[in-house]
């Protein structure tokens, strides 16, 4: 069931999203998408790659193209980042949060909502502390 409320939000077949992603990706900025659930819609680092389902005859190519859900749900659950954006962030129209990985290690996000949705959508990136 999962996967077929997923499959309605397939950001492989969104253009935007993923072309504003690849600006921030060429400099190592986490682009993040978050729906309601905790799940990003994306990979916020373009660790994998766009998948095209097999098509059935009549189908146009590339109709099904998507990031597996599978690995962003493993993604999501895994990233310490995402899941406190999701979990503890809470923008009203746009927030900041400064996550503390190690003692020289920090993640500075931007949040806001998507309008008319319970989704998220943030840049983040890391900085060192000076020692």
């Amino acid at each position: 069931m999962q996967g077929l409320l997923f499959s309605a939000s397939q950001v492989g077949q969104w253009k935007a999203p993923i072309e504003v992603a690849r600006d921030l990706w060429q400099e190592k900025i986490l682009f993040l998408l978050i729906d309601s659930n905790g799940v990003c819609l994306l990979p916020p680092l373009n660790e994998f790659g766009l998948v095209d389902s097999p098509y059935q005859a009549g189908e146009t190519p590339n109709a099904n193209l998507a990031y597996p859900y599978d690995q962003l749900l493993g993604l999501s659950r895994r990233d310490l980042i995402v899941s406190h954006i999701s979990k503890n962030v809470v923008p009203v129209a746009q927030d900041d949060d400064i996550l503390t990985l190690s003692s020289d290690i920090r993640h500075f996000t931007i949040v806001s909502e998507v309008p008319k949705t319970r989704w998220k959508i943030g840049v983040s990136t890391a900085w060192r502390l000076a020692s």
